[in-house]
């Protein structure tokens, strides 16, 4: 799935990592004969990528990033109170993250990008929003949920005051 671009910083071995939009990190090395990216040696390379898309293999498989934090929990709804809002397609704003949580029962999760998944989700399994991708939940049966959504921070959460 294309990430935006939003800067760039290395690991402890020097090599460069793209910093998504999404929140994930992704190796941009100069590794030639097989990754031919000169552009990522200099600061001047790399600020022309700034705002360009990269695949990002770690939103294709609903992975979280690791830079986190907790914004807002939804109310918790039954079958008969879910929002008419999100039964229909739609989808969060940039950076912004959920997790649907099902208390009891099971509920169907669409999502359109990148490719059409459907999953069914239960207490043991909790669906994945990925920012700007758009989705939609399918009631069936008997169901308790809620929404837990989560925001990419670039600063620690001891520095985050909700």
């Amino acid at each position: 799935m294309d990430r935006k671009i939003i800067g760039f910083e290395q690991d402890e071995e020097s090599h460069w990592l793209a910093q998504l939009e999404c929140g994930h990190l992704q190796h941009v090395r100069h590794d030639p004969p097989l990754v031919h990216r000169p552009w990522v040696l200099t600061k001047e390379g790399r600020d022309q990528f700034i705002r360009t898309d990269l695949d990002c293999l770690r939103c294709d498989q609903f992975e979280w990033p690791d830079n986190l934090v907790w914004m807002k929990d939804s109310n918790v709804f039954e079958r008969d109170t879910i929002p008419a809002a999100i039964i229909k397609e739609h989808q969060t704003s940039a950076g912004v993250w959920g997790r649907i949580v099902v208390h009891e029962g099971s509920i169907g999760y669409k999502v359109l990008v990148p490719c059409e998944r459907e999953f069914l989700l239960t207490p043991e399994l909790a669906g994945v929003i990925l920012p700007q991708v758009k989705h939609y939940l399918i009631p069936s049966g008997m169901v308790t949920l809620q929404i837990r959504f989560f925001r990419v921070s670039n600063h620690t959460q001891e520095e985050d005051t909700f």
